[in-house]
């Protein structure tokens, strides 16, 4: 990525004033759409006119493979590597700005963003650090556990350029086991899974809740978005589950939502769908 993000192998002619348009975005996105259609026009020309430029120097196949090759699959991962490319003053970007184009889940933050806070959040399948940065001020302490090492780098990335020193990051995948893992790559940042889907793989280490936060008296929000292996997670946390005082968890199988109510309710806790797909439940 970082080779690949170097003036010298992309001369494709962005200019300063694409990055200048999209913090111009940065100060509008959570206001009105208005910052959300100019990061994706900006972003948009940008990635069309990169495949073009390098499908005219290299031929369309091996553009793809170079694009492939970097992990470069859509318009995010355009955008992260454009912000790298023009380095540390245009990495003031936050990842949220980058998530809310893709999938904005603005009413579900903005309702934990109100309610979780505390001495410990957990973010199980943290991506980029959606959740992690901007909860970071509601808790003392923040484990962001996320598998992908592309993801770990933007993470610890923006943990240096925030200065957040309560952010920890783990590289592990949390399921039902201790061991190791495939990690099915998708063909985005935030869509990699333990449930095998896609062709390319890596293999990761993997952690349980439950061994991860032995020594941890309370929990106080765990935040679960693992892209269909959030059943792994939940079953590898009973033994501690007593200690863990509300969660988040993404369910990606929309079946299966009245056994996660009940899962999650015969076991003491209070439930809230927050959309169709985001379930918060708080210890009664």
């Amino acid at each position: 990525m970082e080779r690949l993000c170097r003036r010298e192998d992309i001369q494709f002619g962005i200019k300063t004033e694409t990055l200048k348009s999209v913090n111009k975005a940065r100060h509008l996105h959570r206001s009105n759409l208005l910052g959300h259609y100019l990061l994706y026009v900006t972003t948009l020309v940008g990635y069309l006119a990169t495949r073009f430029a390098l499908g005219i120097t290299l031929g369309g196949e091996r553009r793809d493979r170079l694009l492939l090759k970097y992990e470069i699959y859509n318009l995010t991962d355009f955008y992260l590597c454009t912000l790298r490319l023009f380095g540390a003053k245009d990495r003031v970007l936050p990842p949220a700005l980058v998530a809310d184009l893709y999938h904005d889940e603005r009413n579900v933050r903005d309702f934990i963003r109100s309610r979780a806070k505390g001495e410990l959040f957990v973010d199980v399948g943290a991506g980029i650090g959606l959740y992690t940065f901007e909860l970071r001020t509601n808790f003392k302490r923040v484990l962001a556990i996320e598998p992908s090492p592309n993801n770990i780098a933007i993470l610890m990335e923006e943990i240096r350029r925030q200065k957040a020193d309560n952010i920890v990051c783990m590289e592990a995948a949390v399921s039902n086991n201790e061991g190791t893992s495939p990690l099915y790559l998708g063909p985005n940042w935030g869509w990699h899974s333990l449930i095998p889907r896609y062709d390319r793989r890596i293999s990761v280490k993997t952690v349980t809740i439950s061994k991860l936060l032995e020594n941890e008296k309370v929990v106080d929000f765990i935040k679960v978005d693992v892209e269909g292996a959030e059943w792994n997670v939940l079953e590898g946390s009973i033994p501690i589950l007593n200690r863990v005082k509300s969660w988040l968890v993404e369910l990606h199988n929309h079946d299966k939502k009245a056994e996660i109510t009940e899962w999650f309710v015969s076991r003491g806790y209070k439930v809230r769908w927050l959309d169709h797909s985001h379930i918060y439940a708080k210890i009664v």
